[in-house]
């Protein structure tokens, strides 16, 4: 049953690009979800079931109605099932029955080959399978009743192992649909299924799909966060990192909830939305995490806000407009000194390629242009991620890259080069600018020393400043005087130190306003008029770049942070919500 949510959400902002909600979404207790599993090109021609409850209890079959209750007409006490498209022809009784039970037992008075059936709103019974209608017709002459032909909107549920018919279900376009029973007489809580060599909680769609069955799986929010949190994140990580995740995952599926409409299903289980793969891999501790975060979730301003992570950013994460489309005001850049107290994976990777390569990237991207590429540079933002690749032809024309759009550019079969995240350089090889992306911020924060008349950084003194802290970040202001002391992993206040947060790009200046030891204002940099022809990509880092980082997410509770030190930190100003 839906509970409503403490407060009421209107609709919300737009969202970003990639991906967007199309509106607010509703925010309802552990409330139904509907993730697709195979669809489209991926659709099957049949999809086997098997209950793992360990009491050898079956399945009930019915479908779902607009308020996602499950509609049941039977039972079916086998453990092995087979769905899929209704292609044969039967002969069908001229009996019509009330309910399953009383046409299922008729079919045991006809013996083998009889089954029930639920067609245009009733129970009958069928019998036989025929590859063309004529035969079906021929035997209906012969034994009685009348020839049912195959529908387009009809399922079969077979025994796997016997190929035996258990049923057939034909709703003009209502969805079938099979939940596992853990208890036939104490109901289906906990109840999981075998589907494609993984377990899943929940009950299953089916929907017609081209010539195969699309295979969605519907289950309540917090099973389905309990099948996400050990494939986005390792299950032997702290648990404080595993409870941010557990939010982060809920927020981004409550803001999704309808990306996949147009497909008849909420998310799907890939990394367009969050990797969603059952139970498999779940253990106590990111099972717990889910627990202690229990319909948790994050808003600003008291709406849900769309919670993007990613694997890490090495070195600072990013403003949204910046990577998309759209300034939001929760997803701005901050400076990450954490990645690098834990192992984190692509810490590293530079490559190399001319013009000549540049050329036939871009042609291989679609983009017209006349001769070849002759020159090519960056631009940056003020937190040291790419900003935007020019390229110029030998006409003087430009083709421009900007945000995301930049990191995908170079991955194309055949150059054996991978951009891992948003943070690289691109630069001549022979007369480079910048040597790496931590030179090209003129903002140095992270943890810093304040002096003792209140420490300006940039224009912002720490009294303005939003400073980490044992409940998250405050501002200076509030808590603080001169000086903004934070937590520490022992817990111990540590006097005049800050973690600053705030400022356009998420960054302070050092103290007295000067910028850090070599390092260059990213709009400073001078656009090179020709090139040597030979380019470096050096990089760090793993995604997207926005919102939070996962590694980071991982060292900020190594270090002895909460899950809310490490919302707060990633995601500007937001607060947490609870739905009950």
């Amino acid at each position: 049953m839906r509970k409503k949510i403490s407060l009421v959400l209107l609709f919300a902002m737009l969202l970003l690009l990639c991906p967007q909600p199309r509106a607010q979404a509703a925010v309802f207790y552990d409330c139904k979800v509907r993730i697709g599993l195979y669809y489209g090109a991926s659709a099957l021609p049949s999809a086997n079931l098997q209950n793992v409850t360990g009491y050898g209890s079956g399945y009930q079959l019915g479908w779902f109605d607009a308020a996602d209750n499950f509609n049941a007409l039977g039972y079916l006490s086998n453990v092995y099932l087979t769905v899929s498209p209704d292609t044969t022809h039967h002969v069908q009784t001229g009996l019509l029955f009330a309910t399953y039970d009383e046409a299922r037992a008729y079919a045991d008075i006809l013996g083998a080959g009889a089954f029930p059936a639920y067609a245009n709103g009733s129970f009958t019974v069928r019998t036989g399978s025929y590859t063309s209608y004529s035969d079906a017709q021929d035997s209906a002459f012969v034994y009685g009743g009348a020839a049912s032909e195959a529908s387009p909107t009809g399922y079969t549920v077979c025994d796997t192992n016997s190929g035996e018919i258990l049923f057939e279900f034909d709703g003009n376009g209502t969805r079938l649909a099979i939940e596992p029973v853990f208890d036939f007489f104490t109901g289906n809580e906990g109840a999981q299924t075998w589907f494609k060599g993984r377990k899943y909680y929940g009950a299953f769609e089916y929907a017609r799909d081209g010539s195969g069955v699309a295979v969605v799986n519907v289950v309540g929010m917090e099973d389905y966060i309990r099948g996400v949190i050990p494939y986005e994140m390792s299950g032997s990580w702290p648990l404080e990192a595993l409870k941010a995740q557990a939010v982060c995952a809920r927020t981004y599926a409550y803001a999704n909830l309808d990306k996949h409409a147009a497909n008849g299903f909420d998310l799907c289980n890939t990394t367009d939305c969050q990797v969603y793969y059952g139970t498999g891999s779940a253990n106590d501790r990111t099972d717990q995490a889910v627990a202690e975060t229990s319909g948790m979730y994050l808003t600003y301003n008291g709406e849900l806000i769309n919670a993007f992570y990613y694997s890490s950013n090495g070195g600072a994460s990013e403003d949204s407009e910046n990577v998309w489309s759209k300034a939001l005001p929760y997803l701005r850049a901050v400076r990450d000194d954490f990645e690098s107290q834990t192992n984190v994976s692509h810490t590293n990777w530079t490559y190399e390629l001319t013009l000549s390569d540049i050329t036939n990237i871009l042609r291989e991207r679609g983009n017209t242009f006349t001769g070849s590429i002759v020159n090519a540079y960056a631009t940056y933002t003020n937190a040291g991620n790419i900003k935007s690749l020019t390229f110029i032809d030998s006409t003087g024309q430009k083709i421009v890259y900007t945000g995301e759009r930049c990191r995908t550019l170079f991955n194309v079969s055949g150059y054996h080069i991978t951009v891992y995240s948003q943070r690289f350089i691109f630069e001549d090889k022979y007369a480079m600018r910048i040597q790496s992306n931590d030179e090209i911020t003129n903002v140095t924060a992270g943890s810093v020393t304040a002096s003792s008349g209140g420490g300006l950084y940039g224009s912002a003194s720490i009294a303005d400043a939003n400073v980490l802290t044992d409940g998250g970040t405050v501002s200076g202001a509030v808590k603080y005087g001169a000086s903004a002391p934070v937590v520490s992993s022992s817990g111990t206040e540590e006097a005049d130190t800050v973690t600053t947060i705030s400022g356009s790009s998420g960054f302070q200046m050092a103290s007295g306003g000067a910028s850090g030891s070599g390092a260059i204002p990213a709009d400073s940099l001078t656009i090179p008029t020709s090139c040597s022809g030979t380019f470096v990509i050096k990089g760090s880092g793993n995604g997207h770049n926005v919102g939070l980082s996962q590694y980071g997410a991982k060292a900020m509770a190594e270090l002895g942070y909460s899950y809310l030190q490490i919302l707060t930190y990633y995601y500007t100003g937001v607060a947490l919500a609870t739905a009950y």
